[in-house]
């Protein structure tokens, strides 16, 4: 993490929490992190069965802690499962990717 120029970071709504893979993510790197990777660009995607609400502002809460900057809204893919979803989330990979390349982040 420390050498990565952006992160993405997925995770499914889970009784209005994020998933416990990433929270167990957060809670193992978030000490070693902190400090160390200031102003890291990220981007959220949340695979939401109802609103995402409070997924969302719970891994805010620890990137804002960490003080990595958001590079656009966090997408969240709400309700029953769509194909599009898959599109949705390769263009924020592309988005965050063209970023990259262009100095932009």
């Amino acid at each position: 993490m420390r050498a990565a120029q952006a992160v993405i970071l997925g995770t499914t709504e889970n009784l209005g929490y994020m998933s416990g893979a990433l929270k167990d993510f957060f809670d193992r790197c978030y000490y070693p992190l902190l400090d160390r990777t200031e102003g890291l660009p990220y981007a959220l995607y949340i695979r939401a069965g109802h609103d995402g609400t409070g997924t969302r502002r719970g891994v805010e809460s620890i990137v804002t802690g960490l003080r990595w900057r958001a590079v656009r809204e966090p997408l969240i893919c709400r309700g029953d499962w769509r194909e599009d979803f898959v599109d949705e989330c390769r263009e924020l990979g592309m988005l965050v990717a063209a970023g990259l390349d262009a100095g932009v982040f």
